[in-house]
């Protein structure tokens, strides 16, 4: 907003002034991102590395949905029979 908004403080008055050509020259944009990578042109083209950066995306988020309680995991401590641990054959 700051790129086509203007905020103004009169006393007691706050002014916010658009500048409708700036906001659509920035609309142009709404829903791009960009994306940086040392990997070559040559060895993985832009459609693929997208790919590849959305597939991480999914991964983590499944990961955070498993890891936040999604299912209840605690840890398991296993002890051979030799250490003191119980049998359990």
């Amino acid at each position: 907003m700051g790129s086509f908004c203007t905020i103004e403080l009169q006393g007691r008055r706050l002014t916010v002034n658009v500048d409708a050509d700036k906001m659509a020259e920035a609309a142009l944009i709404d829903g791009c991102y960009v994306m940086e990578t040392d990997v070559s042109a040559e060895m993985m083209d832009a459609k693929t590395v997208d790919e590849r950066y959305r597939s991480l995306q999914k991964v983590e988020r499944n990961f955070r949905t498993l890891k936040n309680g999604f299912l209840e995991i605690r840890p398991i401590y296993l002890q051979k029979a030799a250490r003191g641990g119980k049998d359990t054959r």
